[in-house]
């Protein structure tokens, strides 16, 4: 079982660090397997907005989109995820993010042409299968796509 601490403290006072949390746990016959920071490595990503999506002119499995992530502009970004569509809310990782695999974003040219960026799949963002609904666990997880189904 996964168990937030942040989770935990609305039920009970914890004054210690999750690793003591977790031996002292472990100590009164509750194993703990593991102590995960969710989010660590990562730096950078927002959540952005796909205005325009078309398909890359010299690809046939890459699409142009046009996102607007709250910069005051628009920023053109390339993708191969093939369950991208217009008006979703999707995760950015901008040029200057870090990934939690340790690798930087910067601009890269596709087929040539510019991507600003890169759209995140819950896998690249290092978050765990197990903690997805099953809609969420392939290609790219729109915000909007997961509201509509709720």
């Amino acid at each position: 079982m996964l168990a937030s601490i942040d989770w935990l403290k609305k039920y009970v006072d914890i004054n210690v660090t999750p690793e003591e949390l977790a031996e002292k746990l472990t100590r009164v016959g509750l194993e703990v397997e593991s102590v995960n920071y969710l989010g660590a490595g990562l730096e950078g990503v927002v959540t952005g907005k796909v205005t325009q999506i078309e398909r890359h002119p010299n690809s046939d499995h890459l699409w142009i989109c046009m996102m607007d992530y709250g910069s005051g502009e628009i920023v053109q970004i390339l993708t191969g995820a093939q369950n991208v569509h217009q008006d979703d809310i999707v995760p950015v990782a901008v040029v200057g993010s870090q990934l939690p695999s340790g690798m930087k974003l910067k601009k890269a040219k596709m087929r040539g042409l510019d991507s600003f960026g890169m759209l995140c799949s819950a896998e690249e963002l290092g978050i765990d299968a197990k903690l997805l609904l099953p809609e969420q666990r392939n290609g790219i997880s729109s915000c909007r796509r997961i509201h509509r189904l709720a």
